[in-house]
């Protein structure tokens, strides 16, 4: 089943503030929901450890059954997020629905936000749904990710490349 465009930035940001309601909260669960079921069905296909993909599912479905809430909502999107950074066949689902999006998280913003939230062992699933909506939303065409010998170079030549250039 293909997606409607925009799916994922839907997703990602959720319904206007102004316009949340008990009903558009649902209806974005849902379709979080049915997506994450869809992931824990491919993961099923691949040969993991029994042991370890049990208890890996069991946590997928618990979060799928997270009650309706602002944070049920985050959790069910970092999860998808991760599991979109972590699942090439996801990455090419939404490259369907959202091909701007899939680009930019793929290629500027994942390398950026998942190393931090994996160091915090996953502790703020909010924090990092938000982060990726915000550096998307407010910085579209700053580069973060730094050649290796990116001081070597000087600043000059990085903003020249277009490399946002944090500190020396």
């Amino acid at each position: 089943m293909s997606l409607p465009p925009g799916t994922l930035q839907r997703l990602l940001r959720g319904p206007p503030l102004s316009s949340r309601t008990e009903k558009n909260l649902h209806e974005q669960a849902s379709l979080l929901d049915g997506l994450l079921k869809e992931v824990v069905e491919m993961l099923d296909g691949f040969a993991f450890e029994p042991l370890s993909w049990t208890d890996t599912r069991a946590e997928i479905v618990r979060i799928i059954e997270m009650p309706t809430t602002e944070t049920g909502l985050q959790c069910k999107r970092a999860l998808l997020l991760y599991s979109i950074y972590s699942e090439p066949p996801l990455q090419k689902r939404f490259l369907e629905s959202d091909p701007g999006l899939m680009g930019d998280l793929v290629n500027r913003v994942f390398p950026l936000v998942v190393p931090v939230m994996l160091r915090n062992c996953g502790q703020r699933p909010d924090a990092f749904a938000a982060a990726l909506s915000i550096l998307v939303a407010l910085w579209p065409s700053t580069n973060f990710v730094f050649k290796e010998d990116w001081k070597l170079e000087g600043r000059e030549r990085q903003r020249e490349e277009g490399v946002h250039v944090v500190s020396e």
